[in-house]
């Protein structure tokens, strides 16, 4: 949360945790109806982006790209 502490007048992290799950992106985007969210995955082993999560809107004021990065420990989201 510590690198949101400036959105925290702008933005609805209510019931949310982070690193954000991308199962919870709907709900983030509920709660937020000015931003959508889209989630990027590159498969290292077939060299391709994948789309991973998608708001079929796209009428949003702000848009929000995401690269998901997987590796053995950890998945994350940059």
């Amino acid at each position: 949360m510590y690198n949101y502490a400036k959105y925290m007048g702008i933005l609805n992290l209510q019931g949310l945790s982070f690193p954000m799950k991308t199962r919870d992106i709907p709900r983030f985007e509920k709660q937020n109806p000015f931003i959508s969210v889209n989630v990027l995955y590159y498969d290292v082993e077939n060299r391709e982006f994948f789309v991973q999560y998608l708001l079929p809107q796209k009428d949003r004021e702000k848009h929000v790209n995401l690269l998901l990065l997987q590796g053995k420990e950890t998945n994350s989201i940059t």
